[in-house]
């Protein structure tokens, strides 16, 4: 390739790299506004799994950690009151989370040789409650799914 082709190369890809960090920032100033519940719940899974499922029960926000295990999430069924933030941490581990329909979900995420799958489509609106997905991951992932009808 010719250096002028690498320059403007360049300057799209940085130009994209500050879009995406804008949103990025956008949506980590959201969460920060999020309240954080007293009630908050920890889900650890080392070495193994944990299946969590709120059925029917008010969800306020969870923080999680797979760490060379698994972790699934299901909120298919959880009555959700007001915006909530999952922290997702997973090291050479996964968290799947089940979704409700009709949620806002917003998702950022660092990654280090792991990522994150938003397999939810959803179009944003004020009349929805958010569930905001901040997510680590090392070696690792977060899925994010949405299943009509629960197993």
């Amino acid at each position: 390739p010719k250096v002028k082709a690498l320059n403007e190369e360049y300057a799209r890809l940085l130009s994209e790299k500050k879009a995406a960090y804008a949103e990025y920032k956008k949506i980590k100033k959201e969460i920060s506004k999020v309240e954080v519940s007293d009630n908050k719940k920890y889900i650890t899974a080392t070495f193994g799994e944990q299946k969590v499922d709120y059925d029917k029960e008010v969800f306020e926000g969870v923080t999680i950690n797979a760490i060379f295990g698994g972790v699934k999430l299901d909120l298919r069924n959880a009555k959700i009151k007001e915006d909530v933030v999952v922290n997702t941490t997973s090291i050479f581990g996964g968290v799947d989370i089940y979704l409700p329909e009709k949620v806002n979900v917003k998702v950022v995420s660092s990654n280090i040789f792991g990522g994150v799958d938003n397999k939810v489509k959803n179009e944003i609106s004020d009349k929805q409650k958010t569930i905001y997905i901040n997510s680590t991951n090392i070696f690792g992932g977060t899925d994010i799914k949405w299943i009509r009808f629960k197993k």
